[in-house]
């Protein structure tokens, strides 16, 4: 199967506001079923065959505010 991926936030982390933290960027990879995981760009399009897992974790946000005592 081809598989197509739009994704933001992979690179540049979502910016906190306030003081803060900034968030977590996403990641996209395929685990193989050899066992192999391959790194998926966050605009790219892969074959995947039959047992593949696509993995795609979603970024976070960005913080609000510094924390008490900080």
């Amino acid at each position: 199967m081809d598989c197509a991926i739009l994704s933001g936030r992979r690179r540049v982390a979502a910016f906190g506001m306030e003081g803060g933290h900034e968030g977590q960027p996403g990641r996209n990879s395929v685990r193989r079923t050899n066992g192999g995981v391959e790194e998926v760009a966050a605009c790219d399009q892969i074959k995947v065959d039959p047992g593949d897992a696509i993995v795609i974790e979603t970024p976070t946000g960005g913080g609000w505010g510094r924390a008490e005592g900080a």
